[in-house]
C-alpha cells in the first residue's frame, strides 16, 4: 500500500512540476517578446496579411465546393 501511495505522489509531483515549468517558460518568452516586439511586429504583420489572403482564397474555394455538394444532394433527393 505504501509503495502505491509513493508512486501516486511522485506522479502528482511530476505533473505539477511539468505544468509549472511550462507556464514559467511561456511567461518568460512573452516578456522577451514584449521587449523585442516592436521590430518583429512589423515583419509579423506582413506575414499575417499574406496568411489572411491565403485563408480568404481557401474559404472561397470551400464555399464553392459546398455549393456544388448542396446542389448534388438536392438533385439526388429530388430524384428519389
Amino acid at each position: 500500500m505504501a509503495i502505491i501511495l509513493m508512486f501516486f505522489g511522485l506522479g502528482i509531483i511530476g505533473v505539477l512540476s511539468s505544468y509549472l515549468a511550462s507556464t514559467f517558460i511561456s511567461l518568460q518568452k512573452r516578456r522577451e517578446a514584449r521587449v523585442t516586439g516592436e521590430n518583429e511586429n512589423d515583419e509579423e504583420n506582413e506575414e499575417d496579411e499574406e496568411d489572411s489572403t491565403n485563408l480568404e482564397a481557401e474559404l472561397a474555394a470551400m464555399r464553392e465546393e459546398l455549393a456544388a455538394l448542396r446542389k448534388l444532394f438536392e438533385e439526388h433527393y429530388q430524384t428519389q
